[in-house]
């Protein structure tokens, strides 16, 4: 496609250990050592050196919640959407783009992955037949952007990151906790609050805030928002809660 490539880095999932898997109520579930279906072999998360950013000696991962930051990025234009010269609605395109921009500038991260969820259903809609059922259809022009925005994440040597059976949560649940181990500082770009419970000294999420802009999260800042004496309280909060989105 002509575009240029940013210098790869490769990260060898499996040797950066095993989460214990657990699932209970909103509970992310851990993937446990295998990530995208393999196990010894490598993921490559990028770095951006396309952007020439420079952190020095600190290793910086961002996680990007793919399919949620497309749909706000669509809704965002749904008043005034942009269009191409064939009529395309291209408005979840554009608005992701302009957001991975400005994730990619705030955050100034050393690696990269963005995690979508795999087509089909995933093991929660095996333990639970109606999981989501109540959730709308997915705009026809948000189907017809993702895979342009996969082109665009693979011309920019951005890994999609993406498991068999396992939400886009959950991947990048595994890879918070594996990058924590392995001396990251890593951000989760997500307005999900189930991300709250994964928090921790050098895991935040960036969230997006309604106003513009995001706001950063660490334990002190999720237990403030949601009322919390602990981060692990969010699983309780959000149980107690529900979400309609996810039945």
């Amino acid at each position: 496609d002509g575009m240029p490539r940013a210098k790869e880095r490769s990260w060898t999932v499996a040797s950066l250990g095993c989460c214990r898997p657990r699932i209970l109520r909103h509970c992310l579930y851990i993937v446990a050592s295998t990530v995208a279906g393999i196990s010894a072999q490598r993921i490559t998360i990028c770095s951006i050196t396309a952007y020439n950013l420079s952190t020095g000696n600190m290793k910086k991962l961002l996680l990007i919640d793919a399919y949620a930051m497309i749909f706000r990025a669509y809704y965002a234009f749904i008043r005034a959407p942009r269009m191409n010269s064939k009529g395309e609605n291209t408005s979840a395109i554009f608005g992701f783009a302009i957001t991975l921009d400005d994730l990619i500038r705030k955050i100034n991260p050393t690696h990269v992955g963005v995690a979508f969820d795999p087509a089909g259903g995933t093991f929660r809609h095996e333990a639970y037949e109606q999981y989501k059922a109540q959730r709308p259809e997915t705009p026809e022009d948000i189907r017809k952007a993702v895979p342009v925005i996969k082109r665009l994440l693979e011309a920019m040597n951005i890994p999609v990151l993406e498991v068999p059976g396992f939400e886009a949560d959950d991947v990048i649940g595994t890879l918070s906790q594996q990058g924590e181990q392995a001396g990251y500082e890593v951000y989760m770009a997500t307005p999900d609050k189930d991300y709250g419970q994964l928090v921790s000294d050098r895991v935040f999420m960036y969230r997006p805030r309604h106003t513009g802009g995001f706001e950063l999260m660490g334990p002190k800042e999720v237990c403030e928002k949601y009322g919390l004496q602990s981060k692990e309280q969010v699983i309780d909060l959000l149980g107690l809660m529900g979400d309609t989105s996810d039945n």
